[in-house]
């Protein structure tokens, strides 16, 4: 009888003074919409052809897009309200919000900003140490990142 109640108070103490270590939570949504949203940009840069095309003109294009201010500002103007609108529709039905709604269009903005921001990063480095796809997905994650 006194030794069970010794592995009791044994197991107790064990149990009251052992830092309570919590099991790892699941993804949020919100982390889930993140990480989508990275692998999503990211990926767009992954394929380097277009049919009918030249092998890699897709990347040169985007690289010339970026390192030369004129045609940035028209490619900007033409593609960032179609590919923002477009993005936010897919966030919006992805998080069950209308398409009207502001978040989705604002999370729409903060994405292509950072996409933005990560071709022209990658396209003034001399040589670049990562791809253009590695830094778009990062670029993206970063920007992201707060709402997980």
């Amino acid at each position: 009888m006194r030794r069970c109640t010794t592995v009791r108070s044994g197991l107790f103490k064990v149990f009251t003074e052992r830092p309570v270590v919590p099991a790892p939570s699941p993804p949020s949504h919100a982390r889930l919409l993140a990480d989508a949203l990275a692998e999503a940009v990211a990926g767009l840069y992954e394929q380097d052809e277009i049919d009918g095309l030249p092998a890699g003109w897709l990347r040169d294009f985007r690289a010339l897009v970026a390192t030369e201010p004129a045609l940035h500002g028209e490619y900007l103007k033409a593609a960032a309200a179609a590919v923002e609108t477009a993005l936010a529709s897919a966030i919006a039905r992805r998080t069950g919000a209308s398409e009207g709604q502001l978040e989705p269009q604002v999370l729409a903005a903060v994405v292509a900003g950072a996409e933005r921001a990560a071709v022209l990063y990658w396209a003034r480095q001399a040589s670049p140490s990562s791809t253009i796809v590695a830094v778009v997905r990062t670029a993206v994650a970063m920007a992201v990142r707060g709402m997980a």
